[in-house]
């Protein structure tokens, strides 16, 4: 039932790469290290990982000796390919970063490295935090296209064109979020930061981000 609004989070833990390679078998396909990362000017490590059904960006803080120690993950799954508009896509269906990393900017670096493989594609359900992402932070972000595909689990899906060309989701433009996103109850208020339907569900919509910029 996506977009949808929720007020509740998901369950969420902390993983190494280290971990992921070793008990659950995951690859590296692409990392990248940040540096001057906080007060401190730390050194943060993505790693993304996958395997055959599923993947992850672990996000890791370097130590001292080049240890590296879990902050945060992004976990997704792959799209069942079917010919369609959402082929080469992946899902996230988790989120977190620890506390004192929080406001850095480590998430939508995690999100950037997925668009720079794979189509992005919202979670079935958004917690307030998340829409507020992609909202402030992922259509905002000068790298990354958002568009809205209608019909995402049918065939086919296709993307929103109400005047015949590929409309694309911007925060900074209110006018379309009444179609992606809905309420989790009819009584539930609207949330302030984003426009919602009455609706308890938008089931037949997802947002995409892909990567359009390249460093």
């Amino acid at each position: 039932m996506p977009p949808q609004i929720i007020a509740s989070g998901h369950d969420k833990s902390l993983r190494s790469a280290t971990n992921l390679r070793i008990y659950e078998s995951m690859e590296v396909i692409d990392s990248t290290l940040v540096s001057d990362v906080g007060p401190n000017n730390e050194i943060v490590r993505f790693s993304l990982m996958v395997s055959e059904a599923v993947g992850t960006v672990s996000i890791e803080l370097q130590q001292p000796s080049n240890i590296f120690s879990p902050i945060g993950n992004v976990d997704f799954e792959f799209w069942e390919n079917d010919g369609g508009v959402l082929d080469d896509g992946v899902a996230i269906y988790s989120a977190v970063v620890s506390q004192d990393y929080r406001g850095l900017g480590l998430a939508l670096e995690a999100y950037k490295l997925i668009c720079s493989r794979f189509k992005l594609i919202s979670d079935d359900s958004q917690t307030h935090d998340g829409a507020a992402f992609w909202k402030y932070k992922l259509s905002l972000d000068d790298d990354i296209e958002v568009s809205i595909v209608l019909n995402p689990d049918g065939d086919p899906a296709y993307y929103f064109k109400p005047d015949g060309k590929t409309m694309y989701y911007s925060g900074d433009n209110e006018l379309f979020e009444p179609y992606i996103w809905g309420k989790e109850y009819y009584t539930d208020e609207h949330p302030e930061f984003i426009k919602t339907d009455n609706i308890e569900s938008r089931v037949d919509v997802r947002l995409v981000a892909v990567r359009i910029n390249e460093n």
